[in-house]
This record gives C-alpha cells, sequence and structure tokens, in this order.
C-alpha cells in the first residue's frame, strides 16, 4: 500500500475530541473541573491529586499538594480506594488516562480525570510550583503523542492551508478546510462555529500546527484575541511530525492507518490498510 504523509505545505488546525464517554466502569461522567478542584482544595475536603506523568516530569513541575503514581501501579495502592482521587496528566491526550480510570472505577475506586490538566490549570492561573521554564512547553505536544493517540481518539482536522490539500488520513480523523492566511477574521469566525460545543469537562482541546512551527506566533495572536481557549501547538509543526512519522515506519514502530472526511463526513476506513 502506498504510504500517505503530512503535505509539507499543510497548515492544520486539529481539535482533540478526547473526551467521548468511557463504555467502561463508572468513569464516562468523572471528569473534575479545575473550579471544582480548586473549590475543594480551597474548602479543606479531602481529595488526592494523583500526576501520572514520569517521575522525571513530575520533578520539573507540578500542583503543589500532588503526589507522583504512575498509572499501571495505581491499582496495586488498594489503601486509597476510600478516598477521591483526581487523575492529571498534562491534557494533551487522554487515552491512557481515561482507560486506567475506567478499570479504578470498575475496581472500586472514586477515581476522576482533571479536565484541561497541568495546561488548563496554569491557563486559569492556579498555582504550579517547579521550573517556570518548563512550565512554558505545556502548550506544545509532540508528534509522538500526536501520532500515539490518531487512532484512538476522535479528531477534527481543520486544514488552514489556502489549497487543502488532503495531506494524511488517519483513523478518527474529521477534516474540515478553512483557510487562515488571506483572511484571519473569516477564519476565526468559521473555526468558533466549529468547536462551539467544545468544553474542557469533555477533554476537548485545538491543537495548532503549521509546516515548521514558524507562524505559532501570529495564529496565537488571533487565537487569543478571540477568546479561544485551550489552545495546544504541534511541535516542529507538519514537518516535524512527517519526520517522526517516517523514522517510526522505518524502524516497525509506526504504521500508517487511514479514515478520512470529504465534505465533512467520514470515509470508511479503509478495508485494505494493514
Amino acid at each position: 500500500m502506498t504510504k500517505r504523509v503530512l503535505a509539507a505545505s499543510t497548515l492544520l488546525l486539529i481539535i482533540l475530541f478526547t473526551g467521548s464517554p468511557v463504555s467502561r466502569g463508572d468513569c464516562s461522567a468523572k471528569s473534575s473541573s479545575i473550579e471544582s478542584v480548586l473549590q475543594k482544595l480551597k474548602e479543606k475536603q479531602e481529595l488526592i491529586l494523583i500526576d501520572v506523568r514520569d517521575a522525571r516530569e513530575f520533578n520539573r513541575f507540578r500542583i503543589p499538594g500532588s503526589v507522583n503514581i504512575p498509572l499501571f501501579a495505581l491499582k496495586t495502592k488498594t489503601f486509597l480506594k476510600s478516598k477521591p482521587l483526581v487523575l492529571i496528566n498534562e491534557g494533551h491526550s487522554y487515552k491512557q488516562v481515561m482507560d486506567e480510570c475506567a478499570a479504578l472505577s470498575e475496581a472500586g475506586f472514586k477515581v476522576s480525570i482533571l479536565a484541561g490538566g497541568l495546561y488548563q490549570w496554569k491557563r486559569k492561573g492556579a498555582l504550579l510550583e517547579g521550573d517556570p521554564f518548563a512550565q512554558r512547553g505545556l502548550n506544545k505536544i509532540s508528534p509522538r503523542t500526536f501520532l500515539a493517540g490518531r487512532g484512538h481518539e476522535d479528531w477534527i482536522v481543520i486544514d488552514a492551508s489556502e489549497s487543502g490539500n488532503p495531506g494524511a488520513d488517519y483513523p478518527n480523523v474529521r477534516r474540515i478546510h478553512i483557510p487562515f492566511a488571506n483572511n484571519p477574521e473569516e477564519f476565526i469566525r468559521r473555526l468558533r462555529s466549529a468547536i462551539e460545543n467544545r468544553t474542557e469537562e469533555d477533554f476537548t482541546s485545538v491543537l495548532l500546527c503549521d509546516e515548521k512551527g514558524k507562524t505559532y506566533e501570529e495564529i496565537e495572536r488571533h487565537v487569543q484575541a478571540a477568546g479561544i481557549t485551550n489552545v495546544l501547538y504541534l511541535e516542529g509543526g507538519i514537518e516535524g511530525s512527517k519526520a517522526f512519522e517516517q523514522r517510526q515506519s522505518r524502524t516497525g514502530q509506526g504504521r500508517n492507518s487511514l479514515g478520512t472526511v470529504k465534505d465533512g463526513k467520514p470515509f470508511k476506513n479503509c478495508k485494505s490498510c494493514p
């Protein structure tokens, strides 16, 4: 099968819909808004914040008072079953956290996920401790995270290039062409319409990328002025993502599965694709 890779000239806005209800356990309704967590902490209600990132990232910065427990180890901490737990990650991708949340619910834990993760926690002015320079990277998502989640999480891709080059196609990805370059105001209007039902409690966020990450400042200026929140940027842009995927393919660690849309409607996934 012919490999399909991201077109280097394509400018994309990618909207993650990672908050579809989980079908297992009681976790489908178990998101915790940042406001509710802050209120509970203010009232000194019992609440344990579990940061599930790796220890190195946790040591760089974290929510004060949170504890670092990797996802795979949580189910062994049976002494936590009687405690209300809130799982925390960067807020970039939720597939693993949602799966584990469902499994923990089935096992009798009282668990929810912090909607928006550390990124929204910082954006809303809540306190983080640790390296302030490392915290600046919370609005960036790596090609590895994007490509790892593409087959497991629902995405809407808004192609903001002038030509609307179809580029690469992935499972659970829908595409909408909204040109940005010549009419930012119209772009923002159509973008707002496309994401009007988005809520942070549904773990929804927006990922922006261009060819090499060179136009992020201009895009961010328009997006922030429009009051559109929870915006992430793909590190290295389209070329960085394409290069990463090609490296994965060469080492046998990556596969290119397909599923696209035409005129806003998803195609059937390719039956002959590996």
